[in-house]
C-alpha cells in the first residue's frame, strides 16, 4: 500500500461526508486507503462514515471507538492500523480541494528520499466550507519552501511557523520510531508496566499534531508546495476561544505542559523558550484573573510549580489580583 489516509472524526454529521469525498476524489494512479477513526460519535456520524465504508469497500476501513479516545488516541491507532508507507490525514471538518494533492506530494517524496514530509499552502474557511481565505498568520507559499533537517522544531515548538498536518504527506516510518521508542513523551500515554500493553486511553496531551511535525523536522528535511490544497473549516466550537475562561485556561495549561516535553524531547532548552514562555504565562494568568474555577486555577499553579516556570510583571501582577478575588 503506497498512502493511508487518516480522518479522525468526532460528531460531525453536517461535515464528515464533504470530508470523505474530497479524500476519494483524489486522482492517483498508485494504491491508497481511508482510515475513518469514529471516536464514539453520539450524532449521525456513523451512520454516515458506515455508508461510505459500504460504498466504497476497497478503500473505505471504518473505526469505531465503542469508548472516547481523544483526538491523540483516537490518531495515534490509526496510524497503528495503517498499510501504506506514506501517511496523509483530513479532519472530519476540513477538505482538500486540490485532485492531485497525493499524486504530487507522492511524486515528490519518491524523488527525494531525505525529504521527510511534504506539506502544501492552505486557506481557512467556514464551517459550511465557504469564504476561502488566508490565515492572518500564513503569507501564501510562492515557490518551493525547503527547510533543512532539524530547522522547524523550534518554529512548530512555538507557533512561529504554521505548517498544517492535514496539508501532508510524510513517511509512515519516522513517526512509528518515535510512537515505539518515546511513547510517553511522544503521545503523552502513562506507562506504568513496561510488560503491559499500551494504551491510548486517557492521553495527558492536548494535540497530536506538533510532536510529529516535530519529529518529522527532526530526522530529515522537509518542503511545503505552492498552491493550497487544503480548506481548513474555522469559527466553530474551539476550546482554545470559548468565553469559558476556566475551560481555556485548562486547555493552555495541558498545551502548555505539552510543549515543555516536547522540548525535553526535541532538545530545546529553556534558555531559547524563555520569552516564548513569559508571554505565554502572562495570558494564562489573565484568563486565571477572569475566571471562576479553582481548578483551573489550581492547575495553572501546578504548572509553573512542576516546571519551575517564572513570568513577566503582568504574571505578578494578575497572580496577586487572583490571590484577592
Amino acid at each position: 500500500m503506497d498512502i493511508s489516509v487518516i480522518v479522525v472524526t468526532y460528531n460531525q454529521a453536517d461535515t464528515i461526508g464533504r470530508t470523505l469525498d474530497s479524500v476519494l476524489g483524489q486522482v492517483f494512479e498508485g494504491s491508497f486507503e481511508v482510515i475513518v477513526g469514529d471516536d464514539c460519535s453520539s450524532d449521525g456520524t456513523r451512520a454516515i462514515c458506515e455508508e461510505y465504508a459500504r460504498r466504497y469497500p476497497d478503500k473505505v476501513r471504518y473505526l469505531r471507538r465503542e469508548r472516547n479516545l481523544g483526538v491523540v488516541g483516537n490518531y495515534f491507532d490509526c496510524i497503528r492500523r495503517a498499510r501504506g508507507r506514506y501517511l496523509a490525514d483530513c479532519a472530519g471538518d476540513d477538505q482538500w480541494v486540490d485532485p492531485r494533492k497525493l499524486a504530487h506530494q507522492f511524486d515528490y517524496l519518491e524523488r527525494h528520499p531525505d525529504v521527510t514530509a511534504v506539506y502544501t499552502d492552505w486557506l481557512c474557511c467556514n464551517v459550511d466550507g465557504t469564504d476561502p481565505r488566508r490565515h492572518e498568520l500564513r503569507p501564501e507559499v510562492h515557490g518551493i519552501e525547503t527547510y533543512e533537517r532539524g530547522a522547524l522544531v523550534f518554529p512548530v515548538l512555538t507557533n512561529s511557523i504554521m505548517p498544517h498536518l492535514c496539508t501532508a504527506l510524510y513517511r509512515k516510518s519516522v513517526v512509528e520510531k518515535y510512537m515505539d521508542g518515546e511513547p510517553s513523551r511522544f503521545m503523552g500515554l502513562m506507562v506504568e508496566d513496561a510488560d503491559a500493553p499500551l494504551s491510548l486511553e486517557g492521553s495527558r496531551y492536548v494535540a497530536e499534531d506538533p510532536q510529529i511535525m516535530m519529529a518529522l523536522s527532526a530526522e530529515g528535511r522537509t518542503a511545503v508546495l505552492p498552491g493550497a490544497t487544503l480548506y481548513y473549516s474555522v469559527g466553530g466550537d474551539s476550546i482554545s476561544r470559548r468565553r469559558d475562561y476556566g475551560r481555556r485556561l485548562q486547555h493552555f495549561v495541558r498545551e502548555t505542559s505539552q510543549q515543555l516535553e516536547m522540548a525535553e524531547l526535541f532538545g530545546v532548552g529553556r534558555e531559547a523558550l524563555s520569552g516564548y514562555l513569559r508571554g505565554k504565562l502572562d495570558y494564562m494568568w489573565s484568563l486565571a484573573w477572569r475566571s471562576d474555577s479553582r481548578e483551573a486555577v489550581a492547575a495553572l499553579r501546578g504548572l509553573v510549580a512542576k516546571f519551575g516556570l517564572r513570568g513577566g510583571i503582568k504574571s505578578k501582577i494578575y497572580g496577586l489580583m487572583v490571590r484577592l478575588k
